[in-house]
């Protein structure tokens, strides 16, 4: 059994490299130039643990695999469980979005997983039952990807959709949306226009003239 898995270990590597591209598909593009590479991340204990949960829930026989690399290839089982990990914290990002695409992102990963597990198994054995189980599981991937650009559609034909309702209300009321964005526009210039300053002045009675004291007169005191 042991021999089993570590044949199946080495054939089943590429899985890092699949995984990698993956998540280097979903980040969008590599390092800018100039930057360098960035650390490879940790593998923690509670990373690992969390892969395990993953993989067990979507794809139990990988945890055979995963245990034979941590064995006999502990970089590449590291790198495994990176992938992996990053994996499924992306699929956590999109199903806090979009639980309609995670299930489908899900079960695409899923089934890739399985294939490139018979596909390991197809360099040791290669018998007309694992064929026949890649087939199926192969026409499953394409139905998959059939729903997903089909979920892409709708969503493309809705963003359409409101952009012309958006372009037929700009054609019927233009005018009308202009002089309500004007006014809104003067509105707003009034309120922040800076107000005038309020200066204190004396307040005089009428015909009344304050003397002012001379020199040699206190304040109070009155010419004689």
């Amino acid at each position: 059994m042991i021999r089993i898995l570590l044949l199946l270990t080495l054939a089943f590597l590429p899985l890092g490299l699949l995984l990698a591209q993956e998540n280097e598909s979903a980040r969008g593009q590599a390092e800018p130039p100039g930057r360098g590479a960035r650390p490879p991340m940790a593998v923690t204990p509670e990373r690992e643990s969390a892969v395990m949960t993953f993989v067990e829930r979507n794809h139990p026989a990988l945890k055979d695999v995963l245990a034979s690399l941590k064995s006999n290839r502990p970089k590449e089982y590291e790198k495994a469980i990176r992938d992996i990990y990053q994996t499924s914290e992306r699929l956590a990002n999109i199903k806090e979005r979009d639980p309609k695409l995670y299930d489908l992102e899900l079960k695409n990963w899923t089934l890739r997983s399985q294939i490139q597990l018979l596909t390991a198994q197809m360099v040791m054995v290669g018998t007309d039952e694992i064929r026949a189980q890649l087939r199926k599981l192969l026409n499953e991937q394409m139905d998959v990807r059939a729903e997903m650009l089909r979920l892409e559609q709708q969503r493309a034909q809705e963003r359409l959709t409101r952009i012309d309702d958006e372009l037929s209300k700009i054609g019927s009321d233009r005018e009308k949306r202009v002089e309500k964005q004007l006014d809104l526009l003067m509105r707003s210039a009034q309120q922040s226009r800076p107000k005038a300053k309020v200066t204190a002045r004396s307040e005089k009675r009428p015909g009344a003239k304050r003397n002012k004291p001379t020199v040699n007169q206190s304040p109070g005191t009155k010419d004689k």
